[in-house]
């Protein structure tokens, strides 16, 4: 079994999607941060082969647990920056599994099937194109030489300096074809337009997403 961490930020107006916000209001900033999560938390609880875990900045707060009800698993993200929050996690999850993957919940569009094959992966990383990356999957051996120290988080430069250190440690990391992430406004116009492409019907179609930009007037 993969150990699945979903990270995740309480979505509270005025401390999630700050740079969205300057556009679209903490309000409703805050309620498309918590459409993600609800898609996430559908979404992933069902990845075959994988155990789901959420790692909550505040896990005592009610929104996560009457949205990550069972069979995910609440964990705290501790302190630090998110490469010690990040090493942190893995050490904990690849002492019980083969396998971990952390995701971030700025990605409702991925399709799950194109999510598992990631997860089949022994080391693999999911570029953003901003220059970060949406997931990263890591097996046991990564381990003893975590790549989360001496990175510039939040900035265009995460990226590399993750594949830097893979090498480094000798587990040099498959670099999968890049993907969105939802930061800026044009984002929510990009996420806009692939929706509306899909099939909302499909059981991976992240619903709440689509609903919560329909309110926004961000898509028909």
């Amino acid at each position: 079994m993969i150990a699945l961490l979903l990270f995740g930020k309480r979505p509270a107006p005025g401390r999630v999607k700050t740079r969205l916000a300057r556009a679209l209001g903490d309000e409703n900033a805050a309620a498309l941060a918590a459409a993600f999560l609800s898609d996430a938390a559908r979404r992933y609880r069902a990845v075959p082969g994988t155990v789901p875990i959420l790692a909550a900045d505040e896990p005592g707060d009610p929104f996560w647990a009457a949205t990550f009800a069972p069979p995910w698993r609440i964990e705290d993200q501790g302190g630090g920056d998110l490469g010690e929050r990040l090493r942190r996690a893995f050490d904990r999850e690849l002492a019980a599994h083969p396998k971990a993957a952390a995701i971030g919940s700025d990605h409702p569009a991925l399709p799950a099937d194109e999510l598992g094959r990631f997860l089949a992966e022994d080391n693999a990383v999911w570029p953003t194109l901003d220059g970060g990356y949406a997931a990263i999957v890591l097996s046991r051996p990564a381990r003893r030489a975590l790549p989360f120290e001496r990175i510039d988080w939040s900035t265009d430069r995460v990226l590399a300096q993750t594949l830097e250190r893979a090498v480094e440690s000798g587990l040099p990391l498959t670099r999968w074809t890049p993907t969105a992430d939802v930061d800026e406004p044009a984002d929510v116009d990009r996420l806009a337009r692939e929706l509306a492409a899909r099939d909302a019907a499909s059981p991976d179609f992240p619903r709440d997403t689509w609903n919560a930009l329909r309110l926004l007037g961000r898509a028909p």
